[in-house]
């Protein structure tokens, strides 16, 4: 997982903020450690959250770690089960 300790705590208190409940999942390619560059892929697990709340976590996460592009799929667990790209995306990816 290419991501450092300033990254992921970063992640994980901001989301802790919005949703002390949530799940978050790194996938894509910096879960591959021989892979280079690349931006912070989550999926965030969460059936509380919304796109304001995502928008903040989203701005919230790069106050702390610096101008990073990071995409965030939001999903709740039932919707997680039924989305194939998101159940597959899972089944590889790094929980936080």
């Amino acid at each position: 997982m290419r991501l450092n300790h300033k990254e992921i705590n970063a992640i994980k208190t901001c989301l802790k903020e919005i949703d002390p409940h949530a799940e978050v999942y790194l996938f894509g390619s910096r879960t591959d450690d021989h892979a280079k560059g690349g931006d912070i892929d989550l999926i965030i697990i969460s059936e509380k959250m919304g796109l304001e709340e995502k928008l903040r976590f989203q701005g919230a996460v790069k106050q702390q770690i610096g101008d990073q592009k990071i995409d965030v799929i939001l999903t709740t667990q039932e919707s997680s089960q039924k989305d194939p790209f998101i159940s597959h995306q899972l089944s590889k990816a790094c929980k936080l």
